[in-house]
């Protein structure tokens, strides 16, 4: 897909993959970093901008990062009573 200069793009985080704090939120706002995804809360934006040199990449930036519950939020009372 080509660029013409700037596209927008939404994204979503699938469950069971590892959690990443530069590419997405805790939304349980705990001071994890570290857990498997249960679900996606809430979701992102991806800005893909036109490289202004021929032949370089296009830039990703992450305006709004999407919002997910780690699998041990949801599963913290089982876990630690």
């Amino acid at each position: 897909m080509d660029v013409i200069s700037s596209d927008l793009h939404i994204v979503c985080i699938l469950h069971d993959i590892t959690f990443d704090i530069s590419a997405m939120e805790n939304e349980d706002r705990s001071e994890a970093v570290e857990g498997v995804i249960f679900c996606t809360t809430a979701l992102g934006l991806q800005e893909t901008v036109k490289s202004e040199q021929s032949g370089r990449d296009n830039q990703r930036k992450m305006p709004l990062r999407p919002k997910v519950m780690l699998m041990s939020s949801i599963f913290y009372d089982q876990l630690y009573r």
